[in-house]
């Protein structure tokens, strides 16, 4: 048995008790195992990881070299780890230090100059470090990694980053171990399998008691009526004002920076007696540092916030946490019920606003789904090429390397596992020539292989531009907004700014702007008085519903039940969902698992045609396009597509549009040719070179500029432009255009549960239903539709007409 005495003594010394989960993960990491630790939100996940280390540096003297590497995925996250990780060594000589993107040039020099005993990281600045030839004897040291929010890095480009630089790792301290942490997980073997080295064996940590989750559904008062459409919630504004106290902290979530806008503006004006702020992802991060620090410090009474806060930061003044619209995704829901009361033993909370009537229906669905511990299963990402090209480089510049052990240590990681050596040569090549007909030009040349096999980086100047790129994350295209004579306030995207004019006016970062003026790349404001019903949108910011809430919402609306009783308030919640059901029977909608429901009526902007496959709107905005095309190799005829969630409309002004659909519907649900089809209907072309500027990017191949020598954003665009239309006119085959085309239908249709959909949907009958005009579950389709086009207030009296089929109901 290990002997834990320094650790726990101090753990005694501020009032905690070593948890089971705790020794376990010592145990392990003590045993040089490999391990992932499951736990939910607030269980010590922390200690868990680092407490072995720690207990033997409070028995060691400082030595040479870095001992632990913690590599979490946020930056805001950092600094509370650097707290929590110097508080036990306080009285040693021991040193904890942070190297992510904000950390000043002195401090990063001390780094390599004094190494710290713990770092803690991020996956771009880890690659940055590695960079450095001086990191091979930094890392030679290194005992322990530890992995923090692995479900959030496990399917993305920043979690194979991450894993490439861990093998780079091990390659220069063998007796490394890696330490996963992850609050919710569907399937903690798959994810085990994915964190560690090809051939390892790992160990599974879960706590022996579950943290029970309390839920309350905020619903409207007697006189009060719930809308059957719209995502802003604000309905209900003065029911969530009410649940607002002094003495509390409260953190208010949204799905949209649009709608964390919105809602702050609100509050801000009716709950003037309150502390307010804003926090999302567009806002200058001084704005969002202030805000973090008031939380941590309980100086806030309320924050409104995206998903940007979602992830593991401990907050322990926030006392409750509300949840505007549907969270989309049960794994979600259980991430931001954490953030409150962020203590071991405490219950998970939440108060769910919904803001249309349907989402009712959602809060029993994900209630079922918690009850049922069914969480949202993650798919870990494949071997990308642009990410490899990148590591190769970083590599290069460490020291010079060997293809075969580099290709050996490259197919350790579990995403390259099936790299061939055939593949591995191709990315060799393109980093030595670009292509076969981009070899004239030296800036595509970054790497050269020596007579002696060695490969080295070209010149200076591309080791010196490499270095000032390192990372994977690519933004959109965006437009930092600046104050005349003042800071800058954060972000819009290009889209939004270019069709602003001098003099007109929106909100953003809680304020009313004018525009004064686009210049070198940025957009010029003043504040501005009175109101402004403008609202930046945001690419990407938009969280389709996940498979498992899918699901669990259709058995709901195929077979009405009580809610599960961890909904405090599910009498309540049963009542408003018996007469949503009142009125679904009076339109004769009928759902379940076995049929495809499709609607079809007519209004004075043509004939619709509604299906509700409940598959997300991810994958609804591929299946709508390919539908449309499809109908139209039959039935020459034009349609207009709208998705969301639940369905798909397609609206024609030709009455014999749809009848296809209506002869062979499961013709046009075929799995064939899915991929050529879906190619055509969307203009494949054009999204892959959108999609191109990022995979250019992290490969290398697009170089934005030196610092305060940054190319405009025309620019860069200009540039990728130009060079995909190379590629792709001399060199179809190029490795980064099938990146790219691989990233087109992964993020953009999400193609594997496109496929899943459509073979199902090949073989499932479907009920035709002619209501006469739109049904409850339509009616947020033509919303949306309408939305788009019509000024809000055309909008409420076109509805208006919809709902008179829904009287008699609140």
């Amino acid at each position: 048995m290990s002997d834990w005495t320094q650790i726990e003594t101090w753990m005694r010394s501020q009032g905690y008790t070593p948890s089971d989960l705790q020794h376990a993960a010592w145990n392990n990491t003590m045993a040089g195992c490999h391990q992932l630790i499951v736990s939910p939100t607030g269980s010590g996940k922390t200690l868990a990881a680092t407490g072995m280390m720690l207990n033997q540096l409070l028995r060691q003297a400082p030595a040479k070299g870095v001992r632990l590497i913690y590599i979490t995925p946020l930056r805001a996250l950092s600094r509370d780890l650097e707290k929590a990780l110097i508080a036990p060594l306080a009285d040693t000589q021991h040193r904890v230090a942070v190297r992510t993107g904000d950390t000043r040039a002195s401090e990063r020099a001390a780094i390599i100059r004094k190494p710290p005993a713990l770092l803690i990281t991020t996956p771009e600045s880890l690659s940055q470090l590695l960079a450095s030839p001086k990191s091979v004897d930094i890392f030679a040291t290194v005992e322990q990694v530890v992995v923090d929010e692995w479900h959030d890095l496990i399917a993305s480009k920043r979690g194979t980053q991450c894993l490439l630089a861990i093998a780079r790792l091990r390659r220069l301290a063998p007796q490394l171990r890696i330490t996963g942490c992850s609050a919710t997980i569907a399937d903690p073997e798959h994810a085990l399998r994915a964190l560690i080295p090809v051939g390892c064996e790992g160990v599974l940590v879960h706590p022996s008691q579950q943290r029970p989750i309390q839920l309350h559904v905020l619903l409207p008062a007697d006189n009060e009526r719930l809308p059957w459409a719209g995502q802003m919630g604000l309905s209900l504004l003065e029911s969530v004002s009410a649940q607002l106290r002094p003495e509390q902290t409260t953190l208010i979530f949204t799905n949209t920076r649009n709608q964390a806008e919105q809602w702050y503006q609100a509050l801000a004006i009716i709950r003037s007696d309150l502390r307010v702020e804003l926090h999302h992802g567009s806002l200058d991060h001084s704005r969002r540092e202030v805000v973090e620090a008031g939380l941590k410090e309980g100086t806030l009474d309320v924050v409104v916030a995206t998903s940007a806060l979602d992830l593991g930061v401990d907050y322990p003044a926030v006392e409750a946490v509300i949840q505007i619209g549907s969270p989309r995704a049960v794994s979600r829901l259980i991430q931001r019920a954490g953030r409150a009361k962020h203590r071991p033993g405490e219950p998970l909370s939440a108060t769910l606003v919904p803001t249309h009537r349907l989402h009712l229906n959602e809060y029993q669905a994900l209630a079922d789904a918690l009850s049922a511990h069914a969480l949202e299963p993650v798919q870990p990402a494949e071997g990308h090429l642009d990410v490899l090209m990148q590591h190769l480089v970083t590599l290069a510049l460490q020291a010079p390397w060997l293809p075969d052990t580099t290709y050996a240590e490259i197919t350790s990681v579990a995403a390259y596992a099936e790299l061939t050596r055939e593949a591995f040569a191709a990315v060799l090549q393109a980093l030595q020539y670009g292509s076969t007909h981009l070899n004239q030009y030296p800036d595509y040349q970054r790497l050269v292989v020596r007579d002696d096999q060695y490969v080295q980086v070209a010149t200076p100047g591309i080791a010196r531009r490499h270095r000032m790129s390192i990372g994977t994350i690519v933004a959109h295209a965006s437009m930092r907004v600046r104050v005349q004579r003042g800071a800058v306030l954060g972000e819009v995207e290009e889209s939004f700014a270019t069709r602003l004019k001098p003099g007109d006016c929106f909100r953003f970062a809680g304020r009313v702007l004018q525009c004064v003026r686009l210049r070198d790349g940025e957009l010029w404001v003043k504040a501005a008085r009175g109101n402004a019903s403008e609202v930046p949108r945001w690419t990407g910011g938009r969280l389709p519903m996940s498979q498992t809430l899918a699901h669990h919402v259709v058995e709901r609306l195929a077979r009405p039940r009580p809610s599960a009783p961890c909904i405090q308030n599910h009498q309540q919640l049963d009542q408003m969902i018996q007469e949503t059901q009142i009125v679904l029977n009076r339109f004769g909608v009928e759902v379940d698992s076995d049929h495809l429901l499709v609607e079809t009526f007519e209004t004075r902007d043509g004939v619709h045609c509604i299906c509700f496959p409940f598959a997300g709107w991810l994958v609804h905005q591929a299946l709508g396009p390919l539908l449309a095309y499809r109908l139209s190799r039959i039935q020459e005829a034009t349609y207009t597509v709208t998705v969301n969630d639940y369905g798909i409309e397609l609206l024609s002004d030709d009455p014999k549009a749809f009848q296809p659909l209506q002869d062979t519907p499961n013709a046009l649900f075929s799995p064939d040719h899915m991929v050529q089809d879906l190619a055509e209907a969307v203009n494949l072309a054009e999204l892959m070179r959108r999609e191109f500027r990022g995979v250019a990017r992290i490969a290398g191949l697009l170089f934005e500029g030196y610092p305060h020598q940054r190319k405009s954003v025309r620019m860069l665009q200009s540039s990728a432009g130009i060079l995909f239309d190379v590629l792709n006119l001399y060199d179809p085959d190029h490795l980064l255009l099938q990146q790219a085309r691989r990233d087109v239908f992964q993020t953009s249709f999400d193609l594997p549960r496109l496929t899943t959909l459509l073979e199902r949907l090949h073989h499932t009958p479907v009920r035709w239903t002619s209501p006469g005009q739109p049904t409850p579950l339509s009616l947020p389709l033509v919303h949306d539709r309408l939305s788009t086009r019509l000024s809000s207030e055309s909008v409420v009296k076109r509805l208006a007409k919809c709902l008179r089929g829904f009287d008699d109901n609140p």
